[in-house]
């Protein structure tokens, strides 16, 4: 179910992102893929790396 729902959101991302739909323009998707980069994609790494290293793996480094 969870690869059901990331590929779901990555279709409407992708539609939404596409010429084909004038929901938004070519500001507000510049405007978005900024903060993707900047927030989310760090977040995104933040979270993964805290769910798999431990306190002794940052000690042994």
């Amino acid at each position: 179910m969870p690869i059901v729902q990331v590929l779901l959101v990555g279709v409407i991302g992708a539609f939404l992102a596409s010429g084909y739909s004038n929901v938004l323009t070519a500001s507000a998707r510049r405007d978005m893929n900024k903060v993707v980069f900047i927030v989310f994609t760090p977040a995104l790494m933040f979270a993964s790396l805290a769910k798999t290293v431990t306190l002794s793996d940052v000690i042994s480094w």
